[in-house]
């Protein structure tokens, strides 16, 4: 079938594209795919897939076609280069039965030596965090016999939009919706139980048609808020005092929720330096978010605070109040996680409980609950408290000798 121009079908097509294509480069099918291959080119891929030694695999043809099959069984077309990561090339591609576009991270090293060691040890790790998140969409892990070079591919999801390294000339409301989506992606990675360990302004990406940011490259990351690593991990010029970077190596170096707010703080600085209005009131507010995750460990902000003070920030600088709609549920998801997860655990423990008249809920005429001083301190610092509760208990808190309510 020939090549069709997406531009004249937007809505019955429905298809957003990368950057990188152009809508002459994909091919409609009979069964409502644009594909990157054309419909003789797929019924060759599935010919092939069809063998039993078929799976963990490429298949070329011609002088650029390439297909991944990966160890799950799916087909990947591989099409234009994407740019490279810390270990190796990603490329575009696209899986050749929904037509989803995707990255695929290709590394090719000798596995003797440090180098091919490391490289691995690296693709294994994001590709456990990959699949950790559920962002893994195949795999392939081959060994070439002759050159005893090995191969590991990676394939993720495409993540619209630009690097944030490459964004300039931007006034400092603009750039402020920036940064209050840099945090909440942050935030959000910290909610799922991960520390990225690399934040740089390579690897996050702005979506200018979404309003959102997304972190890239996870070959760092850990699973955990809290990890413990004698090396450096990230870029050592954001690194948080606490440590110690000018060391290569020190005992007892460990990373936390906290160290990465403050990597996010000097990226933020790095945007702050690139805008247009210096003199804006603005930019002084944005300044005063750099100050507070550029302070010592003891009174720098958590992940909860972190996104509490950047969505007061924003509001002052007047950014749209749907572009923080997310950011606002984020933040109260994650202090109702905050405030239940230990109540739940004070109602096993009823003596730890008491009654507090400065946390009763208005309109339900019951006393509420001291839950505990991590609790207490998110409660008393956020207006959302009491729709949190009354969201979480189909009935009214009640304080009795034998729990809390019905959650």
């Amino acid at each position: 079938m020939d090549n069709i121009n997406i531009e004249c079908e937007p809505k019955s097509i429905g298809i957003r594209l990368p950057l990188q294509l152009e809508s002459k480069d994909l091919f409609l099918h009979q069964n409502g795919c644009l594909l990157l291959v054309s419909e003789d080119e797929l019924k060759f891929i599935n010919e092939k897939r069809k063998y039993n030694n078929s799976k963990n695999s490429i298949l070329e043809w011609g002088e650029d076609k390439k297909v991944y099959l990966t160890e799950e069984g799916d087909a990947f077309i591989i099409n234009k280069p994407l740019g490279e990561g810390k270990f190796g090339e990603v490329k575009l591609a696209q899986n050749i039965d929904d037509g989803a576009f995707m990255a695929a991270k290709e590394c090719i090293f000798s596995p003797r030596g440090s180098e091919g060691k490391t490289k691995e040890r690296y693709f294994n790790k994001e590709k456990e965090n990959l699949q950790g998140l559920g962002k893994l969409a195949g795999q392939l892990n081959m060994l070439n016999k002759e050159s005893k070079q090995k191969t590991i591919i990676s394939i993720f999801p495409y993540v619209h939009g630009i690097d944030y390294k490459d964004i300039n000339n931007l006034n400092s409301k603009k750039t402020g919706l920036l940064i209050v989506k840099a945090i909440e992606a942050l935030a959000e990675f910290h909610d799922k139980g991960y520390l990225h360990l690399d934040i740089n302004p390579g690897n996050l990406k702005w979506d200018e048609k979404e309003k959102k940011c997304t972190l890239i490259d996870l070959g760092n990351a850990n699973k955990g808020l809290e990890k413990k690593d004698v090396t450096i991990l990230g870029p050592q010029g954001a690194l948080a005092p606490e440590l110690d970077p000018d060391k290569i190596i020190k005992v007892g170096r460990t990373y936390t929720t906290k160290t990465e707010m403050f990597s996010m703080g000097i990226l933020i600085e790095d945007l702050l330096d690139k805008v247009t209005d210096k003199n804006s009131m603005e930019f002084i507010e944005l300044q005063t978010l750099v100050a507070a995750l550029k302070s010592s460990a003891e009174i720098r902000p958590d992940t909860l605070e972190t996104i509490k003070k950047s969505i007061e920030v924003a509001e002052k600088i007047g950014l749209d109040p749907t572009y923080l709609n997310s950011t606002k549920a984020l933040f109260e998801r994650m202090a109702a996680k905050m405030i239940l997860e230990p109540l739940e655990r004070l109602t096993q423990e009823l003596n730890k409980i008491t009654i507090s008249e400065s946390l009763k809920i208005e309109n339900v005429g019951q006393p509420a609950v001291t839950f505990s001083n991590e609790a207490e301190k998110v409660a008393s610092n956020t207006p959302y408290i009491l729709p949190i509760l009354e969201n979480h208990f189909e009935n009214p808190i009640i304080i009795s000798k034998i729990g809390i309510g019905n959650k």
